[in-house]
């Protein structure tokens, strides 16, 4: 399913209307002759070729097409795959020059004042970088005749550079307003935190502010993203904002992250294809995620954008899928109620997982033959041990229907937990907890609550001592 998704995806980006000019790149490389370059593009975290051209015995050629290229950062490529960078706006009709053995340091922009302004800021850069290395050197590893006052005076120049680097994102900003450049620098500006007033009296001033910076950074990380120009499709700006919101800027609880990425997609549909990355690349990423809890947003994502309509790059074939599989995934999120299961005892007695009066219950998927059952059943049974005295119980599912197979196991291995099958297959147990694989252990609250699934016997035990010592999950 993921495979079609990214495909059908890049595809239809790639046919996106352009515009009636065409384009033409003229390209002179000194110390290159004979040889082909390659144009591509960033899109997201991968790159793409756009055209190709054969320089002549001068190191010339031309970059042309009959349809202008779609905006963002382009690469031209040679043949050891060292590369420059150009960028692509509404003009493109100029050339670039530079030389084999100083491709960075050589290179030159004629009719692109564009490409001139991008060029001026990428060396800025690069001087901000080198001295901001040569600072933090100095400070981490410092010269045998520096004393602390050296090094003091070090951190204050490293803070008077942040502070041009930052004049510098503004200055850039204000000239080239509206530009894709100007896009692109406010992208990479972070948010200034501000400095909150912390009441005197607060018992835990430290984790207040953490809790109130924390908070800023959730709401403000994409404050003047220019969500509604497509160029930004063809930078890495995008994916890698996004890709460090979603795993280093945001609590990684389900519940800690569904409104803010139903936020960003709400901010993305202010350009129809920056929509579409935007919530293809969500979905992708919870749907693949391994962290307990994440389908919980993938469920929510599907929900809102696909199965309502809104995704008008989806297939029928794909929503098809995706509308089984939710309804799969649904029942099983965690926080939600685990649906009742009314089975058999294996003293003929009928047991409802719902009745089932303890603070946590362990719901247990298993069989007598798989080979992981076989080491997780008397690791759970040892368990259970310490556990049935502090209101703690098992309701083991057997999922199978050989009832003399589940009931000499229960003697041999003195399983003294709920014992249950269902061998007609009534309770449809295995569409309600999603079971396709054994062992498989589910952890309940009290109401029945879902704590955590699909984890390993070891993960449970850690889990219960912190719950019984007051420490959560």
């Amino acid at each position: 399913m993921k495979t079609r998704l990214i495909t059908a995806f890049l595809l239809l980006i790639a046919g996106l209307p352009v515009l009636a000019q065409g384009y033409r790149i003229g390209v002179e490389i000194g110390g290159l002759a004979g040889d082909t370059l390659l144009l591509g593009y960033h899109f997201g975290d991968r790159k793409f070729i756009a055209d190709t051209v054969i320089l002549d015995e001068k190191g010339k050629g031309t970059f042309t097409g009959s349809r202008p290229l779609a905006g963002g950062i382009y690469l031209v490529v040679l043949p050891d795959k060292s590369y420059f960078e150009i960028m692509i706006t509404e003009d493109q009709d100029f050339s670039v020059r530079t030389r084999l053995d100083n491709l960075a340091g050589e290179l030159q922009f004629s009719g692109s004042p564009v490409n001139d302004a991008f060029l001026e800021y990428q060396q800025k850069m690069i001087s901000f970088r080198q001295r901001s290395e040569s600072l933090r050197k100095k400070i981490n590893d410092p010269p045998t005749e520096w004393d602390a006052r050296n090094i003091e005076e070090a951190r204050s120049r490293l803070a008077d550079l942040d502070r041009e680097v930052e004049a510098y994102y503004d200055e850039v900003i204000v000239n080239h307003q509206g530009s894709l450049l100007a896009h692109i620098v406010q992208a990479m500006k972070p948010p200034h935190i501000p400095d909150f007033d912390i009441p005197a009296d607060s018992k835990n001033p430290d984790s207040l502010r953490m809790v109130m910076q924390y908070g800023y950074m959730r709401d403000h990380f994409f404050d003047g993203f220019a969500w509604s120009d497509s160029s930004m499709l063809r930078t890495p700006i995008l994916h890698n904002k996004l890709r460090y919101y979603i795993t280093r800027v945001l609590i990684q609880h389900p519940d800690s992250l569904v409104q803010p990425v139903m936020n960003l997609i709400g901010r993305s549909k202010a350009h129809p294809s920056v929509f579409q990355y935007v919530s293809v690349y969500l979905l992708n990423n919870f749907m693949q995620s391994k962290i307990m809890g994440h389908d919980k947003v993938y469920v929510r994502i599907a929900q809102r954008v696909y199965l309502s309509g809104e995704a008008f790059w989806a297939e029928e074939e794909f929503l098809s899928e995706l509308r089984e599989n939710v309804a799969r995934v649904a029942p099983t999120l965690i926080g939600e109620t685990g649906h009742d299961l009314i089975m058999e005892g294996s003293t003929g007695e009928w047991h409802s997982l719902h009745q089932v009066e303890a603070d946590y219950t362990v719901l247990y998927f298993w069989e007598p033959d798989c080979g992981h059952c076989k080491v997780t059943t008397p690791q759970l049974r040892e368990m259970y041990k310490e556990w049935k005295n502090r209101n703690i119980e098992v309701f083991a599912v057997y999922t199978h229907d050989n009832r003399d197979e589940w009931l000499d196991y229960i003697a041999e291995n003195r399983l003294e937990w709920i014992n249950v099958y269902d061998p007609m297959h009534q309770t449809n147990f295995r569409y309600w907890y999603h079971i396709i694989s054994t062992p498989t252990i589910y952890l309940l609250d009290r109401d029945k609550k879902i704590l955590a699934k699909r984890i390993s016997v070891e993960t449970l035990g850690d889990m219960i001592n912190r719950l019984l010592d007051g420490r959560g999950i």
